[in-house]
């Protein structure tokens, strides 16, 4: 009671109104039953201040123990390692010759951990582990079945092992390795019962056994495409590449938010704009038997499932097929026991959305690089996209100084292969657009 009227009191000469004065005390007072509990804020404060001293001063270590803390979900290890990249921190791939089960630090690198690959249990990993730090690192797929026990790592581990890239500073591709599993389990399984039996005459020293060890078959190694999904299939998510690694600066553009940042602020009815790839689409029919579509969309940040509504889909439906690259418009669904989904407005391609979006193109210098060719073959680039979208250059004159000029001269028609272009002669990094989504109004 004593500290409600000084409250009220001190608040009063501030804002001149008795009654909100008091509104405001009793709104604290009742929250304060809870959320101001002072030994639970004590508690909360102590570990945030120590998990963000832990971030600013071992930033590898601490991101390394995030990542093996959520290793079960896909979604989250998506998330940090996009944080990684924010930070300059590189996430190796999974490697039988040097990762643990855990998420690892080498070398300032962040080493992928074997646990968080689908269908590789901690049998497994352990049998490698121990077997590495007896003999060495694995040389081929046959010294590495022969050296690990294959009751714990039988066929389908082996197979996720080479599918995600694992084994992949052993000897050969992965196509071969692949193809060759069955030819190792075998090889290795004899040689086991021949030594059980004590026949060291047919094996005698190390000659012997390499003279009998089984060969790759010459195979062509799987494409890029192949070797991403078997990557998404086993660890949830791409770890070599990406597909959409060719449109960042059009995710990046086109997208009002992040996927990440949509989850984490469930803003219902707030209108997005996503630029993704469609991951999956489910057709199911409302009640007058029309034609609406559940979409997966995925980017960087993640993946979302987005609806349209059977008169949306009937618009948009020729975008809205897997594997395309669109940018879905809508306004966000955010219930409480659900994730948040976006309700589609609008679809488009990425002809249209770079033909609507950008106000601004961008493009990086540093000024002691403004005086070469590569500055002569910019400006015929320019000279050959004329439009209507604005151009404006930011010079760099040292680390800390940076200026930004309007064109005067020139204002393009920005598209794929215009930025592609002008990465090329300046660098990808050194170009961006300012783009802005055109929402629906209804």
């Amino acid at each position: 009671a004593k500290m409600g009227k000084e409250f009220v009191s001190g608040a009063y000469e501030l804002v001149s109104d008795k009654k909100v004065s008091q509104c405001i005390f009793n709104t604290m007072e009742q929250f304060a039953r809870y959320g101001f509990n002072k030994s639970h804020a004590v508690c909360y404060s102590y570990l945030a201040y120590q998990t963000a001293y832990l971030k600013a001063h071992y930033p590898a270590e601490f991101m390394a123990a995030t990542m093996t803390s959520e290793m079960g979900n896909s979604d989250r290890i998506v998330f940090f390692i996009n944080e990684c990249r924010s930070m300059n921190i590189e996430v190796l791939p999974p490697d039988v010759n040097i990762s643990i089960a855990r998420f690892s630090v080498v070398d300032e690198k962040i080493q992928f951990g074997l646990g968080a690959i689908k269908n590789v249990g901690l049998g497994a990993i352990e049998s490698i582990v121990q077997a590495r730090e007896k003999d060495g690192p694995f040389k081929t797929l046959f010294d590495f079945t022969q050296r690990i026990d294959l009751r714990a790592a039988n066929k389908k581990v082996l197979e996720s092992l080479v599918k995600c890239g694992a084994m992949d500073s052993l000897e050969g591709n992965r196509n071969q390795l692949y193809q060759a599993i069955e030819t190792a389990v075998i090889y290795s399984n004899n040689l086991a019962k021949e030594q059980a039996k004590n026949q060291v005459s047919l094996f005698e020293g190390d000659d012997m056994q390499d003279s009998m060890m089984p060969t790759l078959e010459a195979l062509e190694d799987w494409d890029s495409e192949k070797k991403l999904a078997l990557e998404k299939e086993l660890l949830g998510f791409y770890i070599s590449g990406h597909p959409l690694d060719p449109y960042r600066v059009e995710i990046r553009s086109f997208s009002t938010h992040t996927i990440n940042e949509i989850e984490e602020l469930k803003n219902d009815s707030m209108q997005v704009s996503v630029c993704g790839m469609v991951s999956a689409e489910k057709i199911i029919y409302d009640r007058r038997n029309r034609p609406m579509c559940f979409i997966t969309l995925e980017n960087f940040s993640g993946a979302i499932e987005c609806l349209a509504f059977a008169d949306t889909y009937a618009q948009y439906r020729d975008f809205i097929k897997t594997d395309s690259i669109i940018v879905v418009q809508g306004k966000i669904s955010a219930r409480e026991e659900e994730k948040p989904k976006i309700l589609v407005d609008r679809v488009l391609d990425l002809k249209d959305a770079w033909h609507e979006m950008p106000k601004g193109f961008y493009i990086n210098f540093e000024i002691e690089k403004l005086q070469n060719d590569a500055n002569s073959r910019l400006n015929q680039v320019l000279r050959a996209n004329p439009g209507s979208c604005r151009l404006y250059f930011q010079i760099k004159l040292d680390d800390d100084n940076k200026q930004l000029y309007l064109s005067r001269k020139y204002k393009i028609r920005p598209n794929q292969d215009f930025l592609n272009r002008v990465g090329e002669l300046v660098g990808t990094d050194n170009v961006w657009v300012d783009a802005c989504p055109k929402f629906s109004k209804k």
